[in-house]
């Protein structure tokens, strides 16, 4: 997969949201460290969360076609906060063949607002301290539902772009919806077949 025009043969997936290319990592309070500490780095939704309070959460990856291009999809499903655990967050990340990233936000709970939003980002970098495109919790409004943060990369930079599914949807997006949905398909599946 193409990362900042890099090609990646693994990545590290990250329970607390992120992905990183660079080198393997489990911090969950990142801020400003974001920027240049963390290498090449996907935070989906990179804040302290704790799969092991919630049964049901799961962390997917899969592969397939998104909007015409091979895609590696990334699903983290149902994850709670670390400290309140009945927040819980679905959101995914997708990377296109052509190094698009494209980052879908089912239902957010969020955060605790006690322990330090501010920490907890969405965006991407670089790693080198001036290529980055992130935002903080501290400035969302939860909970939140039904929305994406694209990236489009156009062989030297990314562009961002913001949309709730409804106004794309019924424009021209529905793959957004058809992905994410497959995805939460085939945990219901697994879901069956261990009961």
């Amino acid at each position: 997969m193409s990362v900042y025009g890099t090609l990646y043969n693994s990545v590290s997936v990250n329970t607390n949201g992120s992905l990183n290319f660079t080198y393997s990592n489990d911090e969950y309070d990142v801020e400003d460290d974001f920027e240049d500490d963390y290498g090449v780095s996907i935070a989906a939704f990179w804040s302290d969360l704790d799969l092991e309070e919630n049964y049901d959460a799961r962390i997917y990856q899969n592969s397939g076609v998104f909007g015409g291009q091979d895609a590696y999809i990334f699903t983290w499903f149902e994850v709670p906060d670390y400290e309140d655990n009945d927040l819980l967050n679905t959101f995914q990340a997708i990377i296109t063949a052509n190094g698009d990233i494209q980052l879908n936000f089912l239902s957010i709970d969020g955060v605790d607002p006690d322990e330090d939003p501010d920490k907890g980002v969405v965006g991407i970098s670089d790693g080198s301290g001036s290529n980055f495109d992130y935002q903080t919790m501290d400035i969302w409004d939860f909970p939140r539902s039904e929305f994406s943060i694209g990236y489009t990369w156009d062989g030297n930079d990314y562009t961002r772009s913001e949309w709730s599914w409804s106004d794309r949807v019924a424009v021209s997006e529905p793959s957004t919806l058809m992905v994410l949905s497959l995805g939460l398909l085939g945990f219901v599946r697994i879901k069956r077949n261990k009961k």
